[in-house]
């Protein structure tokens, strides 16, 4: 058998540093501009980006080091997530999504029942739908969703000792959430062609 191991943008990621500063009055944007031009090498361009404050810094900022590091800092000042896919850098809002609902369902391709966890989000499995991206949002019938529930031990240890019980994930009224972990397996030998996803 072959394995193959691939990373998007391996290279950037690895070795795009950061040699600049930005003068007093940058923002947010200006930021992300300075971040393109390192990886601009390695044909990566501008994704999704969430909304950048216009507050002007009052200082100067040096930008030195790994790329990598750089765009984590940005990222998290905007609380969000960042990561390179096809070739663009997406920095995504923690609770945005990228693309309109994909109903999920025994009939377009669901997989057994999306399982409740405790503090994990719904794990779903499907067949293989490259429209299903990081950060898509899909459509479950809630009532599909095999839910966990609290043991009376869980319960009963939660309530005497004042500590606070594990719940389990919250669901959506509408059935939407957004695809935050993909995991792909196939076999060209079998008929094994699924995605599983938190």
């Amino acid at each position: 058998y072959v394995v193959i191991q691939a990373a998007d943008s391996d290279q950037a990621h690895n070795f795009a540093v950061m040699n600049t500063t930005l003068a007093a009055g940058y923002t947010q944007q200006d930021v992300h501009t300075a971040l393109m031009k390192p990886i601009g090498v390695y044909d990566i361009v501008a994704g999704a980006t969430p909304e950048f404050s216009t507050t002007k810094a009052p200082r100067g900022k040096p930008m030195f080091g790994m790329h990598r590091d750089e765009v984590s800092s940005l990222a998290a000042q905007c609380k969000a997530t960042w990561r390179y896919e096809n070739g663009r850098l997406q920095m995504v809002p923690e609770n945005a999504y990228l693309a309109d609902a994909i109903v999920l369902n025994a009939q377009t391709g669901l997989i057994g029942m999306p399982e409740q966890t405790i503090n994990g989000g719904i794990n779903v499995k499907c067949l293989i739908n490259p429209n299903i991206q990081l950060d898509t949002l899909i459509r479950l019938d809630n009532k599909s969703i095999n839910q966990v529930g609290l043991s009376n031990q869980e319960i009963a240890t939660g309530s005497t000792a004042g500590a606070s019980v594990q719940q389990p994930a919250v669901l959506d009224m509408d059935g939407d959430y957004i695809v935050k972990n993909i995991a792909y397996y196939g076999d060209t030998r079998g008929n094994a062609w699924y995605q599983d996803m938190i």
